[in-house]
């Protein structure tokens, strides 16, 4: 399942441009996007969960599944700063329309 995961997430990185190059890079770019999200107060579990994956990772010297791991909680968090964006207006919407 997490292979699955994580070739879904390759696939879709290479499509959207090139990976951080090492996992300095990737770890620097998921705890940016992660901050993003907890200001907005909508940072996900799972993030969290998945930079520490991606560091018992790296302390194994398995530095591409490290990125890998750090990109997957970078798009965790663009997608909670997305949700935090979408619900602060969505309530507005709804009220108005109703």
């Amino acid at each position: 399942m997490r292979l699955t995961i994580l070739l879904t997430i390759s696939v879709f990185l290479s499509a959207c441009g090139t990976p951080p190059a090492t996992y300095v890079d990737a770890r620097a770019a998921a705890m940016t996007a992660i901050a993003a999200a907890t200001d907005r107060g909508h940072a996900w579990t799972t993030s969290d969960q998945l930079i520490d994956e991606a560091d018992k990772a790296v302390r194994d010297g398995n530095e591409s599944l490290a990125i890998s791991l750090a990109d997957e909680a970078r798009i965790h968090a663009e997608l909670a700063v997305q949700q935090a964006d979408r619900e602060a207006t969505a309530w507005r919407d709804n009220l108005i329309s109703n």
